[in-house]
């Protein structure tokens, strides 16, 4: 079984990273589509508190895949 997410990197006003991930992105997402998103994530100051997001950093989708050898439960 494969997995793909979107992992979104920021960076805080320390520089420190900050991950947001989304499972079960939108095939096909660009640049164009994404970074505006992350900069009005920035902006809005939704997540936090303590250290404010200062910028984006990177997007990317991740994929994983698992084989299964056995489940009890099927």
């Amino acid at each position: 079984m494969e997995k793909k997410v979107l992992v979104m990197k920021f960076r805080d006003a320390a520089s420190d990273s900050y991950n947001l991930r989304v499972d079960d992105p939108k095939e096909g997402l660009s640049e164009a589509e994404v970074r505006p998103i992350m900069e009005s994530i920035v902006s809005t100051e939704v997540f936090r508190k303590e250290a404010p997001l200062a910028g984006v950093e990177k997007a990317e989708y991740i994929v994983t895949t698992s084989n299964v050898l056995f489940d009890v439960g099927e």
